[in-house]
């Protein structure tokens, strides 16, 4: 369903949620480690895949701000899930057991591959 079908149906307060930083996730990192080990190639598409996410969000935003400009009674927000995502990334200390968790597993997960 896109957002003018939600509205005709009556709903008028709807929350979007933007792009994570795709580029962190487990998949992603395993291609390009795997990738790294097996083929000297240049990954840019990896490297640049969170600033696409990024790009995608930026766009999102003026959409929906368009969105409620149009859709009559609506109260439409953006969810931002890129930045705190990106935060627990880049500081996982201040995130406690969790990020540590997360973090033994993506070494976990690497060693694997080494061997």
């Amino acid at each position: 369903m896109n957002l003018q079908e939600l509205h005709d149906l009556g709903c008028r307060s709807m929350a979007v949620a933007g792009l994570p930083p795709v580029g962190y996730a487990p998949i992603e990192k395993t291609i390009q480690l795997a990738t790294e080990l097996l083929l000297p190639v240049d990954l840019k598409w990896v490297d640049n895949i969170n600033s696409y996410a990024q790009s995608y969000n930026e766009e999102l935003v003026k959409l929906l701000a368009q969105a409620q400009a149009t859709l009559k009674g609506s109260k439409i927000v953006y969810a931002d899930v890129y930045e705190p995502l990106d935060d627990m990334v880049k500081n996982p200390k201040r995130y406690g057991k969790l990020m540590h968790h997360i973090k033994f597993y993506k070494t976990e997960m690497l060693r694997f591959h080494h061997k």
